[in-house]
Order: C-alpha cells, then structure tokens, then sequence
C-alpha cells in the first residue's frame, strides 16, 4: 500500500515536470508573497504615515485601503489619519505576470485623540509703528500685552509650537512665549525672507526667499525653505532659481491637511500707492499649493493682486479655502482649492493681515481701522481692536 502511494507522488511529480500535467503543479511553483510596512504605527490626530510594500517579483499596481475610508494607488503612499481610532489596512497587489495577492494588518494604526485646534483664545499681530509683535484675544477687548518688542524692520509673523517666530531682512528669528526675550536667529541668507509659517503638526516652519536678480549679486536661489523649528535640517522645498521671474511671495500652511499654499507671483513692481507698503504690482500670479512632501496638489489662476494669504485650518477633513486680501481695492477673496474663487467682502480700508480658524468660523483681518473678525462668509463683521498698529496678524495660543 504504501509503495502504490509513493510511486503515484513520484509520477505526479515526474509528469508535472515534464510538463504533461498542469493539475498540482501549484504545488512546486514559487508564490509571490506580499507584505508591507509602515511608520509609525501610533500617535495624535493628525497623524501622518508612510507605507511601503515588500513584495517578491515586481509589482504592475498596487491598492493601498488605509482603514479609514480613504484608499491610494501610489506605490509608497503617505496617509494622513485626521480622526482618533484603531485601522486596519490592507495591500493588494497585481504582478506582472497578472497574479493578484493582498495582505491585511489588523488595527495596525493607533490614532489617539489630539489638540486638532487652538485650545487657547490667542490672537497675535505686528505692530511695526512701535515695534513689537502683540497678543490680544480673539473675542476682542480685555488686556493687549507685547510678547516681543524693540525688533526693527519684521516683515511677517507667524505662531506655533511655543514659539513666536519673525523676519526681518534676510533673517528668521524666534524667541519663545514663555521668554521672549531670549532671542534666536534660525535661518540667515543671501536676499529677503518674505514670509513665515509653522506646521505645529510636525514641528516645521516654513519660509519664502526671494531670487538675486539676474546681475549685481552673487547667484543665490530663492524660493521656499523648511526646517526644524529651531533651524536645523534646513532644505529647500520649493525652488526658484536665479534670476526667476517669479517669486514665491506670502506663504499658509495647513497642518490637518498636510499641505502647503504660497503665491507664485511676478516679481515686478510698478508704484507704490494707497496705504503705505501697499504697491500695485504689474500682476500676474496663481497659488500653488503642495504635500508636505511636495506633490503638487493644486494649481489656482488667475489671483487678482493679493496682499497677505491665510488657509482656513481646523477642518480639514471638510472643504478647505484659503482667504486673501487685496490692499489696493479694499477686497477680501475666498477660493477653494479646486480653484473656484470668489468676492467676499469689499469697501474695507487697505486690508493687509488675515487669519482663518474654521473651528469657530471665524475670519480675522487688520486694516486702517483696526482689527477686525467677521463669519467665514463674511457676516456678522465687527471691529475687535479700534485704534492699533497692525500690519499682519496669525493666530496662536
């Protein structure tokens, strides 16, 4: 008995290899296996991680399916989980020879609940007249206290992870909320840092430089850069080189999104005119917006003349906008990031600094008369500070 059995394996075997049975060969032949990783595997909302596959034989598509409702085709994708909870994800994947095979990883992927807003009232502005970046509330009324005074020639402003964060000239500097005095120089270059922003999300800041021009300076490419918070592992995001045409001008950040805006605009001035440092450009602009690692997401044109850009931050997971002011004609505009914009308010007086918190719905500007907050659409607008120096203005804690 035993022989008849194992001489009907060896003849299977002997026939399969000699290719005149095809039944039980997938006995011998070798499976491709599919298997991934990712990093990491918990933290806070929002909460970025990178996946990548581990396959045998090279893979003609992938289907990534993250847990959460959302799914990618990428081939090492990088997904952000906005809401607390437990995912499981799963792989599939076509080979080339068109096998199918997936994998599953039950609640891989920790989310716990995060500081998704500002849990603190914090509304912050420069006031340049005197020097001096100011905190109030974003109720308006109650105490005004200068967290950083005696700095000379700041430009742009921006908050986040207990830092206060400014340029000036060719600098960016920061000193802590909790000290402000103990000024520190982050980043230092060769032309004019335009703007600032903080991703608190994963403790960056962002800022934009502007190209030398085609002669007279020593070549210097601007455009924008990232780093750690306090300066270190500094790169270059977006370039622009040389001698560029257009520059990477004012500079939103949005940390739920995981995304980046900026206004790609012609360098050239025509006047200046209206409220001091309002100038009429000879303007031709767009905002581009990318990934945290720099895949192009939206492309938004035309912009008309635009002053200072903010993103509504707060709700990510809903329809996001961005907001824009425009000195010159007293405007406010509002887009979408499928690049449908529109008016939203008009008749104001030279608005420069705007801020957006969609957790409260609300929007917060600086003009000749003040500061000002008004709905997300626009309504139920009031003046929150009459009579104060304010050039541009962020929120913060």
């Amino acid at each position: 008995m035993w022989r008849a059995v194992a001489v009907r394996v060896l003849l299977l075997a002997g026939l399969c290899v000699g290719g005149l049975i095809l039944t039980g060969c997938d006995w011998f032949a070798p499976q491709s296996k599919v298997d991934f990783t990712f990093t990491p595997s918990s933290g806070d909302e929002p909460l970025a991680v990178d996946f990548a596959p581990v396959l045998e034989g090279a893979a003609a598509g992938c289907a990534w399916n993250f847990g959460d409702g959302a799914t990618s085709t990428e081939n090492s994708p990088s997904h952000i989980y906005y809401a607390a909870g437990t995912y499981s994800v799963t792989l599939a994947v076509v080979f080339g020879d068109g096998e199918s095979c997936s994998a599953t990883k039950p609640d891989c992927i920790v989310v716990g609940e995060g500081p998704m807003f500002e849990k603190e009232d914090g509304l912050y502005w420069l006031d340049r007249t005197h020097g001096a970046i100011v905190r109030g509330s974003r109720s308006g009324g109650g105490a005004q206290e200068s967290v950083v005074s005696g700095i000379a020639d700041a430009g742009a402003i921006a908050v986040g992870g207990s830092y206060v964060f400014w340029t000036s000239g060719n600098n960016v500097l920061r000193a802590p909320l909790s000290r402000p005095t103990g000024w520190e120089q982050i980043a230092s270059g060769s032309y004019t840092v335009t703007d600032v922003a903080v991703d608190t999300s994963k403790s960056k800041v962002y800022w934009t430089v502007l190209p030398t021009p085609p002669l007279g300076l020593p070549a210097y490419k601007g455009g924008i850069y990232r780093a750690d918070l306090d300066g270190s592992n500094s790169v270059v995001y977006q370039s622009y080189e040389r001698g560029s045409e257009y520059v990477a001008w004012e500079l939103a950040v949005d940390p739920f999104a995981g995304a980046v805006y900026w206004l790609h605009s012609l360098r050239s001035y025509v006047s200046a005119r209206g409220a001091e440092g309002a100038w009429a450009r000879d303007w031709s602009s767009e905002i581009r917006g990318s990934t945290y690692l720099g895949t192009p997401v939206t492309t938004i044109f035309p912009v008309t003349e635009a002053t200072e850009l903010a993103a509504s931050t707060g709700l990510a997971h809903i329809a996001q906008y961005l907001y824009w002011t425009d000195s010159l004609t007293g405007m406010i505009w509002v887009t979408s990031i499928d690049g449908s914009n529109w008016e939203l308010m008009r008749g104001l007086s030279h608005p420069t600094g705007i801020a957006a918190d969609a957790s409260a719905n609300a929007l917060f500007w600086c003009d000749d008369g003040g500061i000002h907050r008004a709905n997300l659409d626009g309504t139920n607008a009031r003046v929150l500070y009459e009579n104060v120096y304010a050039d541009t203005i962020c929120l913060g804690p």
